[in-house]
């Protein structure tokens, strides 16, 4: 058996595949600190100690993470290591309230069903 691979790609189908290739996905088996370092990574993170947390609003595209909201780390501002709030941006905060929602939406239906 030989598998045909086409090599005439366009410039737009190897974009696509590279950003594809490059988009980060969550998986089932990672926890809830990979995620975090991952998010850090691609840079869709910021971490505030609480005096610059305040001075962020919402039209700069960060949002205060649902399921993380306080972690102990460097403010990316100041570099004061401590307490801080952990924002992400704008589209992995919609992405997370969605399975947030998603799941509470089994949850009932599986009381709904049950009872």
């Amino acid at each position: 058996m030989e598998i045909l691979v086409r090599q005439d790609f366009t410039p737009a189908e190897v974009k696509q595949a590279r950003l594809a290739a490059s988009e980060y996905r969550k998986k089932q088996a990672t926890s809830g600190a990979e995620n975090v370092l991952n998010l850090t990574d691609l840079k869709k993170s910021v971490v505030l100690c609480d005096s610059h947390a305040r001075k962020l609003h919402k039209k700069h595209g960060y949002r205060l993470h649902p399921e993380i909201p306080r972690v102990l780390g460097r403010c990316d501002v100041c570099q004061a290591y401590g307490p801080g709030r952990f924002f992400v941006d704008e589209a992995t905060w919609l992405e997370s309230r969605k399975s947030m929602e998603k799941y509470r939406r089994a949850l009932e239906y599986g009381r709904i069903v049950s009872g």
